[in-house]
């Protein structure tokens, strides 16, 4: 059992610089990104499944793409990414 434990201690620090992800109030942050997202379903699954074994630089990519592909639910942050699209820009 002790190389279990090893081998696990060794995977969680194999990379000092670009640890696996194990705070579990970041995982929740990514999480709740990852269902506001305007991905499809089978998306959402994939990413929720793999989430876990995800190391911090590709959380951190996951986390821009996200944001920048985030479905608000408030009027005022939807009103705020029209504004930043030019939705009401005068075309003429």
């Amino acid at each position: 059992m002790k190389t279990n434990n090893l081998n696990f201690i060794d995977e969680m620090f194999d990379d000092i610089d670009d640890p696996l992800i194990v705070n579990v109030q970041h995982l929740g942050f990514v999480e709740s990104l990852i269902l506001t997202s305007n991905k499809s379903a089978h998306e959402i699954d994939n990413l929720l499944n793999s989430i876990d074994g995800m190391r911090k630089s590709e959380i951190d990519k996951l986390v821009v793409e996200l944001k920048d592909n985030q479905i608000h639910r408030d009027c005022r942050e939807q009103y705020k990414e029209m504004i930043k699209n030019g939705v009401f820009n005068n075309k003429k």
